[in-house]
């Protein structure tokens, strides 16, 4: 019976050479007949279709490169380049911004919470193996709090922990952890806040500042934020909190390492993250919120002819002599966003000027600021700084 065996495999093995020799020798004279079969498919171009209709959502700005925009019931993800690099399906009815560690939560018509990826991969879901609930609606702080039955002294309860970028518990869920599903919101690096935005809660040393009237900045080390009338200043960490200025009245926001102040006792100053003067304004009589940003601001000053306005230098030197309005507000680096009345279309508008006061393009409603390159104009459209559409696509 062995010997039977063993003839059979031979058989079976001499037909299987002679098969690959067969088909290698099919192999050899169709590409020696047609030389440029592999060329021809690996330089064949892949076909774009441009999307006509898409709708822009005004909180969805260009961050980290990406923004989120709709075209028919469909999310698209586009880049500044106007692609489309996701497409999620028409269950999907909400979305977030990327954050820095390249992970959107996305939000489908029955509450459903995902973590997806740049390449649109979902990586963490509700109900899944890591966790049973998704409780923050974005990635923002580089990390999520989510929740998940666990069983403590011998009963089942609901534990509350942090998921990080690795898509793994960094705070393990425990139901002595419950007070962070108050804090849905991230900031960035390990800071939190709750949908009120009165408090903050640090990841590193499990700390909570409330009474927070106004979160104002934060940058690799440090967040800045109101407390009352008082600036504060403290380390991603939650540590080393500090008073940096008070006596504030009210404050603009945040640019380029400097802040707009208004002080109790009538000072009104740009100063810096120490609370140091580095452009006093008190004989302006600005009655607008300026930024300075690449050395100008758009001011708004009441005058004795009338409210006017103008741009403003980091010394303080008017760009051009001011002119009546009522708005002039810093968009992004020598742009900014003014109202006038057209006397062709008998209406205000907005005008888009540059430092100098040239107009560069209008608004019939609306103008954001400026992220990435791009504005969102009258919600419906991403264009550059000189009035050009983005032109939107995806592949087929």
């Amino acid at each position: 019976m062995t010997f039977i065996k063993n003839k059979k495999f031979r058989t079976v093995f001499i037909c299987f050479l002679i098969f690959i020799i067969w088909f290698g020798l099919s192999l050899y004279r169709t590409l020696e007949k047609n030389q440029d079969w592999f060329k021809s498919r690996v330089e064949e171009p892949v076909a774009e279709v441009k999307i006509e209709n898409f709708e822009t959502i005004e909180e969805h700005e260009f961050n980290y490169a990406t923004a989120w925009c709709k075209s028919e019931n469909n999310w698209l993800l586009i880049n500044i380049d106007g692609l489309a690099e996701i497409v999620l399906d028409d269950n999907y009815v909400e979305v977030t911004d990327f954050a820095n560690t390249g992970y959107s939560i996305v939000k489908d018509i029955y509450g459903n919470k995902s973590v997806i990826d740049r390449s649109g991969r979902s990586v963490l879901y509700d109900n899944c193996y890591i966790c049973d609930s998704i409780i923050s609606n974005d990635f923002n702080a580089n990390m999520i709090i989510a929740s998940k039955v666990i069983e403590e002294d011998g009963e089942e309860t609901i534990g509350y922990g942090i998921i990080d970028a690795t898509i793994n518990w960094s705070k393990a869920p425990s139901s002595k952890n419950e007070y962070l599903k108050e804090f849905t919101r991230g900031i960035d690096g390990g800071v939190f806040t709750n949908e009120e935005g009165n408090k903050l809660y640090f990841y590193t040393i499990d700390a909570i500042v409330e009474d927070v009237d106004e979160f104002i900045f934060y940058d690799p080390q440090t967040v800045m934020f109101r407390k009352g009338d008082e600036i504060c200043l403290i380390d991603k960490s939650g540590e080393h909190l500090r008073k940096d200025f008070d006596n504030v009245n009210k404050n603009g926001e945040w640019a380029e390492h400097t802040i707009y102040c208004e002080f109790k006792d009538g000072k009104k100053q740009f100063v810096d993250i120490n609370g140091k003067c580095v452009l006093d304004l008190t004989n302006y009589n600005i009655i607008n919120l300026p930024r300075m940003i690449g050395g100008y601001a758009g001011i708004v000053m009441q005058t004795e002819k009338g409210i006017k306005y103008t741009v403003i230098d980091e010394d303080g030197n008017f760009i051009f002599e001011p002119r009546e309005g009522k708005v002039c507000d810093t968009l992004t680096e020598k742009v900014f966003k003014i109202e006038y009345y057209n006397e062709e279309k008998s209406k205000n508008v907005i005008g888009v000027i540059d430092e100098q006061g040239k107009l560069l393009f209008e608004a019939e409603n609306s103008i954001t600021n400026f992220n990435n390159g791009y504005a969102i104009k009258d919600q419906e459209l991403y264009v550059r700084k000189d009035g050009t559409k983005l032109q939107v696509f995806r592949y087929k």
